[in-house]
């Protein structure tokens, strides 16, 4: 988790050289904020505050998808609107408007037709929103999700399973932003500060190869690969 971490500033460099101007680009921003939650989430996870570590990762997934739905809209006044903190500009927000990009769209009805699923769909919730879902009851400590609950302590201890729990949410967070990311920007391939020589789609492939998913997970994961090959 430490190494993803490592390569992470190697992706917020690639989405910077992208925008003449880092501090008008939604992208550059979340992913420039998204190193520092990537690297307090594997902090707190190792000394036993479970519950902010995937708080951390519920702030990646809401900020990378409204920074992909910012870039791919190009609307000043909504950016305006979330620089200034707009309680409007959520996570459901973005997820209602990213479909209708015809690049979205493209790889929604991808996937739709592989696996009957998808990434932002309202009814049934989509992956991104249903996972989003899991991540808040951490954030808003529900009964069953707070750091007693997953500790069995009411002190901060480590515990192999949960931990490693954790990590699988992280890896999950790391694969949907690396992809967000991929749709606001297709451009994007050499990622620079190497060696070792890396691109976002090595990258996102190596992360999805890891993740250890359920079946339909997999065949999840394993469809937005294929939209790109």
């Amino acid at each position: 988790m430490w190494e993803f971490w490592g390569m992470w500033p190697r992706v917020v460099g690639g989405v910077q050289a992208l925008s003449k101007n880092c501090k008008e680009s939604p992208t550059a921003i979340a992913a420039c904020d998204a190193t520092d939650e990537f690297q307090a989430a594997t902090y707190s996870a190792l000394v036993g505050y479970y519950r902010v570590a995937y708080s951390c990762l519920r702030n990646v997934v809401e900020q990378i998808t409204i920074a992909t739905q910012l870039t791919i809209s190009k609307n000043t006044d909504d950016f305006t609107a979330w620089r200034a903190g707009d309680d409007r500009i959520k996570l459901g927000w973005a997820a209602d408007l990213l479909p209708r990009s015809p690049a979205i769209n493209a790889l929604e009805r991808h996937l739709e037709a592989r696996t009957s699923d998808s990434l932002f769909a309202q009814h049934p919730k989509g992956w991104v929103r249903r996972f989003f879902v899991q991540l808040s009851k951490y954030t808003h400590g529900a009964h069953g999700y707070a750091d007693g609950d997953l500790r069995q302590s009411n002190g901060p201890i480590f515990l192999p399973k949960t931990f490693l729990d954790w990590c699988v949410a992280a890896l999950k967070t790391y694969a949907i932003a690396l992809h967000e990311l991929k749709l606001a920007h297709p451009e994007l391939q050499e990622l620079p500060w190497g060696p070792p020589r890396l691109t976002l789609d090595e990258f996102r492939r190596r992360i999805i190869a890891i993740i250890p998913a359920s079946k339909e997970e997999e065949a999840f994961f394993q469809s937005i690969i294929d939209f790109w090959n």
